[in-house]
Order: C-alpha cells, then sequence, then structure tokens
C-alpha cells in the first residue's frame, strides 16, 4: 500500500492498488477514467476550500438596495448567516424556509 496524506490521496490510493490488483485492460482503463476524475474532483474541491476560507468570517460587501423595501428586508438579515439560492425555488419544487 502506499503513504497516504488525507482523505483525497487515500481516494487515489485505492484506486491505484485496484488498477494494480487487475489483470483484464478494460478494467485497467475504467480505474484510469476513475483516477482521472478524482483528480479533477480533488482539484475542484481544493480550490472550492480555499475560495471558502477567504471570505469566511468576513463582512458581506455592502451595496445598496434599489428600494427601501429591499432596504427594510436585508436590514432583518444583519449579523445572520444567509443562505442564497438561485432560482425561486417554486420552479424547481423547494418552497418554503430551510429547516433549522
Amino acid at each position: 500500500m502506499r503513504a497516504r496524506e488525507g482523505p483525497a490521496s487515500e481516494g487515489e490510493t485505492t484506486l491505484k492498488d485496484a488498477k494494480d490488483s487487475l489483470t483484464l485492460p478494460d478494467l485497467r482503463e475504467q480505474i484510469d477514467v476513475q483516477l482521472k476524475k478524482h483528480k479533477q474532483m480533488e482539484s475542484y474541491y481544493t480550490e472550492e476550500a480555499k475560495n471558502r476560507s477567504a471570505v469566511l468570517g468576513k463582512p458581506a460587501p455592502t451595496g445598496r438596495p434599489r428600494t427601501s423595501k429591499a432596504r427594510h428586508i436585508r436590514s432583518g438579515y444583519k449579523g445572520k448567516v444567509v443562505i442564497l439560492t438561485s432560482g425561486t425555488g417554486a420552479a424547481d419544487g423547494v418552497s418554503g424556509q430551510c429547516p433549522r
């Protein structure tokens, strides 16, 4: 077994060990595809973690709402964590508030 440095390298190690034990070329090719996907996902999640850590704990950018109604709604969320999603929610079958 190869040395492990964390969950991502553990997954890569598992795939490489599986490939080493295979003799059929088709199965070895499938493992190669999985290794490529694994490296892409590892890169994606590493970058996402960096992006999120860069903004965690920092205040949201200040912007001016276009209407007084928007200003009033926004003021109710001051100091709270807000999760933003795209879309209206109703169109994709989701409505209501997030569970606590």
